[in-house]
Order: structure tokens, then sequence, then C-alpha cells
């Protein structure tokens, strides 16, 4: 606690989480991976896990962003995600292979990522992805969703935040 009275934070690279986070969009990877130092990231693959109707994996999911969930936009949206699967399933079975067919699913396409970060890091992330800042939702709810666990883990860091 004195260490960091005075300024010094970097005595916290030195405490790292792991977590495994499931089911988020692509959207949410692309603003995620703009925080590259004291993080790392193993992400699904969509070159070699098939998504196709007729594959073990199974169709695609999607998020649905809370903008989208009025009856008119949901069943635009419904209606080009099916769409989407359509294309995709049409290309494999093409056979087109699956890194090629890929580049039609869209951003909503779910994805589990396992990612490691140090304190630090996490911190500076948590001050520009937080819930009271412009971020997107999705990633708000990803950096509130870590720092509960953090604090859960570690509950001397809810000062931090």
């Amino acid at each position: 606690k004195q260490i960091l009275n005075h300024g010094h934070t970097s005595t916290l690279e030195h405490i790292t989480f792991n977590f495994a986070v499931n089911g988020v969009s692509r959207s949410l990877l692309a603003q995620l991976t703009r925080h590259r130092i004291g993080f790392s990231y193993s992400v699904q693959s969509q070159r070699y896990v098939k998504m196709s109707t007729d594959s073990k994996h199974g169709t695609f999911e999607f998020v649905t962003p809370p903008g989208i969930m009025s009856v008119d936009s949901l069943l635009v949206y419904d209606q080009i995600m099916e769409e989407i699967q359509k294309a995709y399933d049409k290309l494999v079975g093409m056979g087109i292979r699956a890194e090629d067919a890929r580049y039609v699913l869209p951003n909503a396409a779910i994805t589990n990522i396992t990612i490691s970060f140090n304190l630090r890091a996490f911190l500076d992330f948590y001050s520009k992805r937080n819930s009271d800042t412009h971020a997107q939702w999705e990633i708000q709810e990803l950096a509130e969703s870590f720092r509960k666990e953090i604090e859960k883990a570690e509950p001397w860091t809810r000062e931090l935040f």
C-alpha cells in the first residue's frame, strides 16, 4: 500500500490474472486486442473450427446488441444472420475451406478467448473501458466482470478502482 501511495505501480505487474471468456463477439475482440501491453490472448479459431450447419461444431452463434432488441430491428437482424449462415454453408459445400468461407461471418459472430493480464495493465484498461466511460456496452460489461472477479480474488484491490 505504501508503494502504491507513492505512485510506484510497476509492482502491480507481478500480479497476473487468467480468464476464459466465452460467448463474446468478434467486435469485442477487435476492441480488446487494442490493449496489448501486459495482455496475452488465445482466440478460438474460425480457420479450423468449421461453423457450417452440418459440422461437428454446428452453426455460428452471434451476439445481439441491446439496441437491436425491438421487434422490427430484431427481425431484420436475425434474417441477415440466417442469410450469412446460408452463404457460409454454401461456400463450404462448394469445397471452399473454412479459412476462406469465414470471411462472410459478421463481427457479431461469437468467439471464445483465453486472456491473461497483469494488474497494472488491467487498471489502465479499466480506466478506459469501465461502465462510466463511452466504451461500447459489451466491453464495458467485460471490464466490470473482470473487476468483480479481481476484487473477489484480491479484496484489497477495491481501492484501486
